[in-house]
């Protein structure tokens, strides 16, 4: 029986609700079978509360007077009488109802439906309705920058630096002192380099490498040794444990770290003394590590290159800066390809999947969405970053150091199979094992290379993959095919590479590592959801600025790629600007259009007409919302085996504040808000 470990964790969270896959994460010594069983069993015998979706949670926790926090919603007036309307959901286990204000605290000129920041006074029982005070009015929903305060706020983002916190950080100065570098090994006569994207402040890393011998080449990783300045349980160790990760919004960083040590003390600057650790590994020419060894050292890094800097300075073009530091440089390139190279061979998944990038005018308003560039420089420090943390990670796992690990565990084995069908529809035949194996995933993508469509296939692989985490225990990492993988590489911006850089050191000096592994437990469970919690804003943020930018392009006529095929419509990722967008299946024309079984096409029952995943098409924005950060298209191109019957001219129904467009006119975004007349939807009806 396991009841008593299954209670045990979701004590630890006693407000929050858990997901199995969360518990199952949390109990990795136990069966998922057992666990099931427990939480089942707990359920029945009223000791666990189970809501839609498979979310567990202790009774207690229902019983809360009161949200602890804000919330978000939007003010209404009804009369006399003003409330506010929850606008997120408040979880599975809470009522979502209006609560009352006081009319005479509500100023009279704030609008019907502006977005509110409120807290509750009174909560909501069977004989009185909750009662509310407003703490802040962010203004009118849709606008670009009340959207971005939504987010914000949403997920606890913007919150300043305790005092004691910026107190502890500045009293390091401004350059590491002597007594700081006494003892520790001087690399300042290596020609270190950091490389990173043009719009960096963070520097974490710098690489080097010396040719040793004819086959062989000393390879420098060196990371800032943030854990020199972020002591354990210190209120700057507190503070990043709260963060647990720095997270890059599309328009400005929510640091992990204090300014001060985060772009400044900690950041490996060009021509500055810094402290770090370093990796130095021996690596042959067919990319095996030799030998590695870590230690603490003070550097001066070169230079500070960009990736598009190195990048023609290895296609024989190197600028004034890069010259000098060409040598090194095609060193660095030649390992690089040498790990790639063996990482292939032993089967890890390359995916090649464009993430989005925002441009930004002069004002600080969306203005285009591309694919973010990937040149040979971002693979040279991706693996030379992959090398140094399976190094640290083989290294604590033989001399079982504790530590915190980066697992990711097999697919879904349900998840794969219907992409094995949908490639077998394909024509192509895949064998898959009854144990997966990372080279049967990695044989598989190479098979989609030729098909139409592969980069959205390989998108789809994507979606089979578990999502990796962080864990006490040594599990492996699918996904790059290595027994052994942890973060070593950016303690700037992630708290578990700072816990690495505390447990290696602390192991390597001989001192008490003064973590129990169930705490190191549960800072691994903490951590992976504040990276899930950072993705989630990050994904928010460049949704909500990829629609302001499809506001501008409303009736226009564009190209695309069919990137996903639902039962409700497709969706449509387009060339220029790189923005998403859903055809809803009821724009398609007057036909009944089926879905296969495979989530590969959809077919119209009269006419014949395919749509299928990776099909060009021409398509035109009819309205987008930015407070759902949605973007909606139609088709105009014609299908693949038929043609489609006219629309006739009807409509579905509109929602308030769109426009439906075959005669709306491209709209360009106005300063803090949407376009000047938001377009609205055509009138719903059924697919045939």
């Amino acid at each position: 029986m396991h009841e008593e470990q299954v209670l045990e964790v979701l004590s630890r969270e006693p407000t929050r609700a858990w997901t199995l896959d969360e518990v199952l994460a949390a109990l990795p010594a136990i069966e998922a079978k057992s666990v099931r069983r427990a939480l089942k069993r707990l359920s029945r015998t009223g000791e666990l509360e189970r809501s839609e979706g498979r979310r567990y949670r202790r009774p207690e926790a229902t019983s809360a007077p009161a949200p602890s926090g804000p919330l978000l919603g939007n003010f209404r007036r009804v009369g006399k009488a003003v409330y506010v309307e929850p606008f997120e959901d408040p979880g599975p286990f809470a009522r979502k109802e209006p609560a009352l204000l006081d009319p005479a605290a509500v100023p009279e000129e704030l609008a019907d439906g502006s977005l509110v920041q409120y807290e509750i006074l009174s909560p909501w029982s069977p004989t009185s309705a909750a009662l509310a005070r407003l703490v802040e009015v962010l203004g009118k929903p849709g606008e670009r920058g009340v959207e971005m305060k939504r987010i914000l706020l949403e997920h606890n983002l913007e919150t300043p630096f305790p005092d004691a916190v910026l107190e502890e950080a500045t009293a390091f100065g401004d350059a590491p002192r002597a007594s700081e570098i006494a003892g520790r090994r001087d690399l300042r006569g290596l020609a270190l380099v950091t490389i990173d994207g043009e719009d960096a402040k963070d520097f974490d890393d710098a690489v080097c490498a010396e040719r040793l011998g004819e086959d062989a080449f000393t390879v420098y990783v060196a990371i800032a040794d943030v854990s020199h300045y972020v002591r354990q349980d210190h209120p700057l160790d507190l503070e990043a444990l709260r963060r647990g990760t720095s997270t890059y919004l599309t328009d400005r960083c929510i640091p992990m770290l204090p300014e001060q040590l985060s772009n400044h003390l900690c950041s490996l600057r060009p021509h500055e003394d810094r402290l770090c650790l370093v990796a130095e590994m021996v690596i042959d020419r067919d990319g095996h590590t030799r030998e590695s060894k870590f230690y603490r050292a003070v550097m001066r890094s070169r230079a500070r290159l960009t990736y598009e800097q190195v990048a023609t300075a290895l296609e024989g073009e190197p600028d004034s800066i890069c010259a000098p530091l060409l040598p090194s440089l095609l060193r660095l390139s030649k390992v690089a390809t040498a790990l790639l190279a063996r990482r292939l061979r032993r089967g890890a998944i390359d995916l090649d999947v464009p993430e989005a990038k925002i441009v930004f005018d002069g004002e600080g308003l969306p203005v285009d969405a591309t694919r973010r560039p990937r040149n040979d420089a971002h693979r040279l420090i991706e693996d030379l970053m992959l090398a140094a943390n399976e190094a640290v990670a083989s290294f604590t796992a033989s001399r079982r150091i504790p530590t915190l690990y980066r697992v990711h565990e097999d697919p879904d084995p349900k998840k794969l199979a219907q992409f094995v069908a949908l490639l077998e529809r394909l024509g192509v035949t895949v064998k898959l094992k009854k144990k997966i194996r990372p080279r049967d995933v990695a044989h598989m993508v190479e098979d989609l290379h030729d098909l139409e469509g592969a980069r959205e296939l390989q998108g789809m692989v994507l979606r089979t993959m578990a999502q990796a985490r962080y864990d006490a225990q040594n599990l492996g990492h699918f996904g790059l095919a290595a027994e052994h993988y942890l973060h070593f590489t950016s303690p700037i911006r992630r708290y578990p590479d700072l816990m690495v850089h505390r447990l290696l050191m602390r192991a390597l000096d001989g001192e008490e590592l003064r973590y129990r592994r169930e705490e190191l437990a549960a800072v691994a469970m903490q951590n992976s959801a504040s990276e899930r919690k950072a993705m989630e804003a990050e994904r928010a943020t460049l949704s909500l600025d990829r629609t302001y930018v499809a506001s501008a392009f409303v009736g226009q006529h564009l190209e695309g790629t069919i990137s996903g095929v639902a039962r409700f419509g497709l969706f449509v990722a387009l060339d220029k600007p790189f923005v998403d967008g859903l055809v809803p299946i009821a724009t398609l024309g007057m036909d009944y259009f089926e879905p296969d079984d495979v989530g590969f096409s959809l077919r119209g029952k009269m006419s014949g007409a395919v749509f299928h995943l990776g099909q060009r098409v021409t398509v035109e924005i009819i309205a987008v919302n930015l407070q759902r950060r949605q973007v909606e298209m139609r088709v105009v191109s014609e299908p693949q085996g038929g043609k489609p019957e006219p629309d006739q001219g009807r409509r579905r129904g509109r929602r308030r504040g769109e426009k439906s467009a075959p005669h709306a006119k491209p709209q360009k975004p106005v300063a803090g808000g949407r376009p000047e007349k938001p377009p609205k939807r055509p009138k719903r009806r059924r697919g045939g």
